[in-house]
């Protein structure tokens, strides 16, 4: 399968479905103000982004760069601060 971004990557296709939301939002915290990371699941990942989208209230954004049938990824990145 081709990389379709050169950022970092997190695959939580081999984890356990109990550890991916603690991941994400772990790698989510620890992504400088200028980076994004890819996320690579086996699924849209759907309540995830709503659990983000609820945590940081529209400062992560993100676009999907593949949707399936299957795997999914979506690349996420914080939201510029207004100057």
């Amino acid at each position: 399968m081709p990389t379709l971004a050169t950022d970092p990557r997190l695959d939580v296709r081999d984890l356990p479905h109990g550890e991916r939301h603690a991941r994400v939002l772990a790698a989510l915290d620890a992504l400088p103000a200028d980076a994004a990371l890819v996320l690579v699941a086996p699924h849209a990942l759907l309540p995830l982004l709503a659990e983000v989208e609820h945590r940081y209230a529209g400062q992560v954004v993100g676009e999907w760069l593949q949707d399936g049938p299957e795997v999914w990824q979506i690349r996420r990145h914080w939201q510029p601060v207004p100057a």
